[in-house]
C-alpha cells in the first residue's frame, strides 16, 4: 500500500488501464482511493476503449441438451475455451415459457430480448449488473385482422452523449398480404429507440421498407452504426440499411452489380456481408463474402473471398451455417454442432458445442468483459 502511495496517480492509472476485467474487479478492494478510480466514469471508458481488441471473447446462446433451458456460453477468443455463464436475474428460474434473442453486444453489455412477452433485459454479465428496460411505446390499437411484429432490433452505443440505444423496427400488416408492397397491404411502419440514460422509447423517423427475418444474424453493430439487409418497393429492391446511433439518421446501401437474385437469403456475417449461392444440381452451397469499406457508398463493395462449397447434410439439417469470424477469416459454422472452418484449408475443427436443434436459432456474438455499469 505504501508503494501504491508512492507513485504518481497517473501512472497508476495507466498501469490499472492495462489490467484485464478480473484484475480490476479484485483491486476495487485494496482501498478507498482505488474503488473511486476504478469505478469512475472516465476511467471505465478508458478502459473500454483500451482493451476494444484485447480479451475479446464470444457469446454463445443455445439449448441446453433437454431443449428446454437456455445456455449461454463465452468463448475466449485466444483459447476456444468455453465457459457457462447463466441468464440474469429477469429470466433465469422463470417457470413460464419464454424465447430469447440476443439483440447485441456492446463495450461489455448485452442487450437480450423475449419475443414472446416483448421484454428487454441490459446485462453486464461480468459484474452481473442487469436493466430492465421499460416498455416499449409499441401501438396498442391496430385494425382488426392487423398483426403487430417486431421486425428487427439492434443494440449499439451513442458516443456523443455516451448513452446506450435500442432501435425497434415495427411493422403493423395484414398477415395475408405480408407480401405485398406497402401500398397495397397498408402496412404501418414504427420505428422507435430507447435510450437507456433516459429510460424511454421515443419515435424517430425511417423509411418504409421491410428488414430480413429469415436468418441466425440479422444485423450487426459496429463502430456506431447498426445495420441490416433491408427490402423495399414491394420486395423488388435490397440494400444495405445502417442507423448512425449517435446522429440517428438513415443510410441506405444497394449491394454490388453482380449480385442478381437471391434477396431473402443474403446476410450479415459480423461486419462482412455473405451472399449465399446453390449450384444448378442444388447439391452444394457457397458463401461470396463482401466488405463494406463506406456506408451509404455502392463503389465502395469489396469481394474478399469464397467460403465452401458445402454438401447437404440431410433434411433436417440442411446446409451448414455460417456464425461470425475468428483469426485470420476462419469462420465458426453450425451444422447441428459448432465447428471451425478455415477457407484457406478447407479444415474443419469439431469444437464439441453440439446444438439441439429446436425452432430457435443458435447465436454468436462478439463480446468483451467490461466494469461498464447500468447506472454511470
Amino acid at each position: 500500500m505504501v508503494m501504491a502511495k508512492e507513485l504518481p496517480e497517473d501512472l497508476v492509472i495507466k498501469i490499472l488501464l492495462l489490467l484485464p476485467f478480473v484484475s480490476l474487479l479484485r483491486f476495487k478492494s485494496v482501498c478507498k482511493h482505488w474503488y473511486a478510480l476504478i469505478t469512475n466514469q472516465n476511467f471505465i471508458a478508458k478502459h473500454v476503449l483500451h482493451n476494444k481488441n484485447c480479451n475479446t471473447q464470444l457469446l454463445l446462446k443455445t439449448r441446453d441438451k433437454a431443449n428446454h433451458d437456455y445456455v449461454v456460453s463465452t468463448i475466449s477468443h485466444e483459447t476456444l475455451q468455453v465457459s457457462l455463464t447463466p441468464l440474469p436475474p429477469p429470466y433465469f428460474g422463470v417457470n413460464k415459457e419464454f424465447h430469447i434473442v440476443v439483440v447485441g453486444s456492446c463495450n461489455g453489455l448485452v442487450c437480450l430480448h423475449d419475443c414472446l412477452a416483448l421484454h428487454d433485459v441490459i446485462w453486464n454479465p461480468a459484474t452481473k449488473e442487469t436493466k430492465v428496460v421499460s416498455k416499449s411505446n409499441l401501438p396498442r390499437i391496430v385494425p382488426a385482422g392487423y398483426r403487430t411484429r417486431i421486425e428487427g432490433m439492434e443494440f449499439g452505443f451513442d458516443a456523443k452523449t455516451n448513452d446506450y440505444k435500442i432501435i425497434n423496427f415495427i411493422t403493423i400488416s395484414d398477415p395475408r398480404l405480408y407480401f405485398c408492397s406497402p401500398s397495397e397491404n397498408g402496412v404501418i411502419f414504427h420505428v422507435e429507440v430507447y435510450s437507456l440514460r433516459a429510460d424511454t422509447w421515443r419515435k424517430v423517423d425511417g423509411p418504409l421498407c421491410f428488414l430480413s427475418i429469415h436468418h441466425i444474424n440479422p444485423g450487426i453493430y459496429i463502430n456506431g452504426m447498426a445495420s441490416w439487409v433491408a427490402y423495399g418497393n414491394g420486395w423488388e429492391e435490397s440494400f444495405v440499411l445502417s442507423f448512425d446511433m449517435s446522429d440517428e439518421l438513415f443510410l441506405k446501401t444497394p449491394f454490388p452489380d453482380t449480385y442478381s437474385d437471391g434477396a431473402d437469403k443474403i446476410f450479415m456475417l459480423n461486419e462482412l456481408i455473405a451472399i449465399p449461392f446453390i449450384d444448378e444440381q442444388g447439391f452444394k452451397l457457397s458463401y461470396d463474402i463482401w466488405s463494406l469499406l463506406k456506408v451509404g457508398i455502392k463503389d465502395s463493395w469489396t469481394s474478399l473471398f469464397t467460403i465452401g462449397p458445402f454438401i447437404q447434410i440431410n433434411d433436417s439439417l440442411g446446409f451448414p451455417f455460417p456464425l461470425g469470424f475468428w483469426k485470420n477469416y476462419t469462420i465458426f459454422i453450425v451444422n447441428g454442432q459448432l465447428v471451425l472452418y478455415d477457407p484457406s484449408t478447407k479444415q474443419i475443427t469439431n469444437l464439441q458445442i453440439h446444438h439441439h436443434v429446436d425452432k430457435e436459432p443458435i447465436q454468436l456474438v462478439t463480446y468483451m468483459e467490461s466494469l461498464v455499469s447500468l447506472e454511470g
